[in-house]
């Protein structure tokens, strides 16, 4: 007996916010452009509606696919943020791994890009390439923050071996 070949479906990459739209428009119904008139990128999403089967709205009129929540690519940052912080500092890997548990669509690959892009990434983990820009700093007056005082030490002076030494 031959056993069945399982094809690993492609997965799904980041939808932008237009897509997600029209998208989320054609499983509800409310989608009526007619033919003539639909531009390329609606074409393109009916086009994926029809060869995945697995696209279906979820409680609050979120986009499931394959029963897992599909991300936007605007909120990606956003979500990679909240899980840098939640884990108090992990890397790419880790917050895919976590993350792809209830939602799809990103990649490590996006990710990583997020991490390298931002601020909070770059204050934990300080590399020769990525550190952070100084602080400028801007005073009144010269070695005001230094703090140090001119003293005269004239009556302080100390003898050794003959001579009197500052």
């Amino acid at each position: 007996m031959k056993e069945a070949i399982r094809r690993k479906r492609k997965q799904l990459g980041c939808l932008p916010r237009s897509k997600y739209d029209i998208i989320v428009r054609c499983l509800n119904g409310s989608f009526d452009v007619p033919v003539k008139k639909r531009t390329p990128e609606e074409n393109n999403c009916l086009a994926m509606i029809r060869k995945r089967k697995d696209f279906e709205l979820g409680d609050r009129g979120s986009l499931l696919c394959g029963g897992k929540q599909v991300l936007v690519k605007e909120d990606l940052p956003r979500f990679v943020e909240k899980m840098f912080m939640e884990n108090k500092g992990c890397g790419a890997r880790v917050i895919y791994n976590k993350l792809k548990v209830n939602y799809t669509g990103f990649s490590e690959q996006a990710i990583l890009e997020i991490l390298y892009n931002s601020k909070y990434y770059h204050e934990k983990y300080p590399r020769f390439t990525n550190k952070p820009k100084p602080k400028t700093i801007t005073e009144e007056e010269p070695g005001k923050r230094w703090q140090i005082d001119i003293i005269n030490m004239k009556n302080q002076s100390v003898s050794y071996m003959g001579p009197h030494m500052l």
